[in-house]
Formats: C-alpha cells, structure tokens, sequence
C-alpha cells in the first residue's frame, strides 16, 4: 500500500516537472524570439530613419542647384521628391508606438518632423525668390547660415535617435538574454529531476 502511495505521488511528481519543462521551454522559444524580433525592428528603424535624413537631404540639394544653378530639371527634381519624408516619418513614429517604445525616441522624431517643417518653410521662401526673379534673395536663403543650421540639427537629430534606439535595443536583448539563461537553466533541472524520477518509478516497479 506504502509502495503504491509512493508510486501515485513520483507519478504526479513527473507529470508536475512535465509541465514546468514545457513552460520552461516554452519561455525559452519566447525569448529567442524577442531578442530576434528586437535586432530586426532595430534594423528596419534604422533603414527607415536612413531613408529619411536621405530624402531631406536629397530634397535640399536639388533646391540648392536650382537656385544657385537656376536650371529647371532640378526643380522638377525637388517637386518630386518633396514630402517623401513625411510618410516615413509618420511610419517610423506609429511603428515606435506599436512597440512600446521609450517616449524620448517618438519626442526625437517628433523634433525631426518639427525641423524638417522649418527647413521647408525656408524652401517655401527660396522658390517665391525663384518664382519672382529675386534670385539673390534665394541664394542667400538656401545659403544661409539659418538653413545650414536647421538643416544640421536634423542629422543630430537623426544622430541621437539611432543611439538611443540602439540603446533600447541592446536592453531588450539583455532582457531576453536573461529570461533565455534562466529558463535554459530550469529545462536542463527539470528534465534531470524528471529523469530521476522516471528512473526511480521503473525501480519501483521491478
């Protein structure tokens, strides 16, 4: 009777390790998946914000040859590539969101948005130069001290967010890390304690 009892209880004992080994094993598909999923959002963010600074950048240097060059095809060229950014950018802040992110990388590329609206409100004022044949009052506009400024700020801006998004990244992976080494170590225990047992019961049994 003693035998049968201790029989029942090493069978619940197994069926108990049983189902925190898949727990455990579970957790650990879990976090391998988290840390993967955290390296390719990096990836994909950074590509985005890559995306971004070029279009900007691309952007003013065709409006910059138009004015100082005063040749149509890179007006035409700036027309076509105005606002590109602005869907990127809309992109990468509702991405932050579904993400959790920290509220200091949506407040970055809100302060990016922000800066490249200032930077076209001067380009706005760079073709009226253009377009009413006060072609110094244009050069001097794209030129200027206050468009290279703000047109600066926009790559420090570009700058900051990829090193704090690094940052994040790199926490997320060492969170995942963690929860990956922890549940390692649970599987390989509760699979031992289950091998024990099983062993143990067959003992028993002859």
């Amino acid at each position: 009777m003693k035998i049968s009892r201790m029989l029942k209880i090493m069978i619940i004992v197994i069926l108990l390790l049983l189902i925190l080994n898949g727990i455990s094993i579970s957790s650990l598909i879990s976090s391998m998946n988290e840390r993967t999923d955290a390296i390719e959002e990096e990836l994909e963010l950074k590509e985005l914000s890559s995306k971004i600074y070029e279009s900007i950048n691309f952007r003013s240097e065709q409006l910059s040859n138009y004015a100082l060059l005063e040749k149509s095809q890179y007006l035409h060229a700036y027309n076509s590539s105005s606002n590109m950014e602005e869907p990127l950018i809309k992109k990468v802040m509702d991405r932050l969101k579904k993400l959790d992110a920290p509220e200091k990388l949506i407040r970055i590329m809100n302060e990016l948005k922000v800066g490249n609206e200032n930077l076209l409100t001067i380009e706005s004022e760079v073709l009226k130069g253009m377009e009413s044949g006060d072609v110094g009052r244009a050069q001097a506009l794209i030129t200027g001290e206050g468009y290279k400024v703000k047109k600066s700020a926009l790559k420090g801006y570009m700058d900051v967010f990829e090193k704090e998004l690094g940052d994040w990244v790199s926490l997320r992976s060492k969170d995942a890390q963690s929860t990956f080494e922890n549940s390692l170590h649970i599987a390989i225990s509760s699979v031992a304690f289950v091998s024990i047992f099983i062993i143990t019961f067959l003992n028993f049994r002859t």
